[in-house]
């Protein structure tokens, strides 16, 4: 039986369920799981289903859909951005962050589809954590809360969590109080740890 598969039987306690992330308790420590593979897949349907419809109830009719090469420009438009949907809706579906926690370090890994990458970042006593709110002026970002997660020597790890909700945050945060101690550098308030 490989690691992953392990880890997959371990018997595993559901903390907390905050945006696309679900925050366990397991035997060898806290591991963060972010998965957006239903809602992914819906965009992705969504998009295919505007694209069929487009090309059978369009205003060329199935007819001039058989003859492609003639359309004009605007359907060209249309179809290409909504396949172009498509397609990041099925890689978003692929994509997966797991985080294990332990005493020692942070392992984070992506994943896309079968591709992945593994990083290893120490970590001091307490879980350092940097809240950082991004703001864009008239143009807000779809994820303005970001929890960066220091290294042993508290500095910025590079490993980092984007949340929508400042509630979604406190959530998180306190989900993970629960279990270890944090080192909390927070802009939106005065306490620092706990």
């Amino acid at each position: 039986m490989s690691g992953a598969e392990r880890d997959n039987t371990q018997a595993a306690v559901t903390l907390e369920r905050v945006e696309r992330y679900v925050i366990e308790q397991r035997a060898h420590g806290i591991v963060l799981r972010m998965r957006q593979g239903r809602r992914a897949l819906g965009v992705a349907c969504l998009s295919l289903a505007v694209l069929f419809v487009s090309v059978w109830f369009g205003p060329y009719g199935p007819p001039a859909a058989l003859d492609w090469a003639r359309l004009d420009s605007f359907f060209w438009l249309w179809s290409g951005f909504f396949s172009l949907i498509f397609v990041m809706g099925l890689l978003g579906a692929l994509y997966q962050e797991d985080w294990i926690i332990t005493g020692q370090d942070i392992v984070g890994r992506t994943s896309l589809g079968p591709w992945h990458r593994t990083r290893t970042v120490s970590r001091a006593r307490s879980l350092g954590i940097r809240v950082e709110i991004v703001t864009g002026g008239d143009d807000r970002p779809i994820f303005p809360y970001r929890l960066h997660f220091l290294d042993a020597e508290r500095k910025d790890s590079g490993l980092r969590i984007e949340l929508q909700l400042a509630r979604s945050v406190d959530r998180f945060l306190e989900a993970l109080r629960l279990v270890m101690a944090l080192d909390i550098d927070d802009p939106r308030s005065p306490r620092r740890s706990c």
